[in-house]
């Protein structure tokens, strides 16, 4: 059977392409929009709340010319998958929106070039395809759109850098952001040839793109673990990528707090890690991490707006006024109850 991945699409290519060059040329106020993760009511209610309403196309538009930036995880976990992505993609098609690859669309990328094909998506083996078992409900029947959803996933951006903000699924670093330079389009997406060495795990170049759509993690002193909710034992913690202070614990630079995680003072200098957000940098919107409770700034200049709705948290924005990051810039809306 003939692999039908990676697609060279131009449609997908060119419209992000389009809207990249656009929003370089003009002063576009943005929303950033946390993880989706197949949650397409929320989506129209966020973006209604935010003041925008159907445009003579069908798709939300704002009266005063703002643009949505998603950050990502569009997909999984949720019950709208399929809608959530066309509506997106349709909006980053139009110019009408900016959007970023994140680290369930970057794993679905891999399982189709595993699979070498769309329908062969649905044979791979099960412990695989658990994590994106919502993502392939929602298409089953559906896979043109889903062949369309793939190639448009392979042509988004790791990052951006636009209007005096910002914006990554996970991390900023400008060290494994320069390294991947020569591999990226101007927009920031992979070129096509070296999206399909990014996706295979094992390789520099899979490592350096991990960083910013999974963050940065720390190891656990020897012997030390904690129990998840599950009863996993996880002996790495998803860490606090922006902070670099001498002298922090394991648990202080826990994202997720509430865990058991060790006291003990982080052994090795986070500096020489890669830690630490500049605080004179300009500010970053990340999603990723499954925060809880209101919405606040992680820093001064760093922002998370993955606010758990695929765990009956919130879906979240920020409303970005090249102010300086503030509790104000957010704006809510919870999970509707299923």
């Amino acid at each position: 059977m003939k692999s039908d991945f990676p697609p060279e699409s131009p449609q997908a290519t060119a419209g992000l392409a389009t809207a990249f060059a656009h929003f370089q040329s003009t002063r576009t106020m943005y929303d950033i929009i946390g993880d989706i993760h197949g949650h397409h009511d929320e989506l129209l209610l966020l973006l209604k709340g935010l003041g925008y309403h159907q445009g003579p196309d069908g798709l939300p538009a704002h009266p005063l010319g703002r643009r949505p930036l998603f950050t990502g995880d569009f997909i999984d976990r949720g019950p709208q998958v399929r809608q959530s992505v066309a509506l997106a993609m349709r909006l980053a098609r139009r110019g009408g929106a900016l959007a970023l690859m994140g680290n369930h669309e970057f794993y679905l990328l891999w399982l189709w070039q595993r699979a070498g094909s769309v329908p062969g998506l649905w044979n791979l083996p099960p412990d695989l395809v658990e994590p994106v078992r919502a993502t392939l409900a929602s298409y089953l029947g559906h896979e043109p759109e889903l062949r369309e959803a793939l190639a448009w996933f392979a042509s988004l951006p790791l990052f951006v850098e636009v209007d005096g903000l910002r914006a990554v699924h996970a991390c900023w670093d400008d060290q494994v952001i320069g390294r991947l330079r020569p591999y990226l389009r101007a927009d920031g997406s992979l070129l096509p040839e070296y999206l399909r060495k990014a996706l295979w795990p094992g390789n520099g170049l899979h490592q350096q793109v991990m960083v910013l759509l999974g963050g940065k993690t720390l190891r656990l002193p020897e012997g030390q673990a904690f129990v998840t909710a599950n009863g996993r034992a996880v002996r790495t913690i998803r860490a606090k990528w922006w902070l670099d202070q001498p002298g922090l614990s394991y648990r202080q630079m826990a994202v997720t707090q509430g865990w058991e995680v060790s006291l003990a003072p982080v052994s090795e200098d986070l500096q020489a890690l890669g830690f630490g957000y500049p605080p004179q940098a300009p500010p970053v919107f990340v999603g990723h991490y499954w925060q809880r409770g209101t919405p606040e700034p992680l820093a001064p200049n760093v922002a998370c707006v993955d606010y758990s709705v695929a765990k009956g948290g919130a879906l979240v924005a920020y409303r970005w006024t090249r102010q300086p990051i503030g509790p104000e810039g957010f704006f809510c809306v919870p999970a509707i109850p299923r």
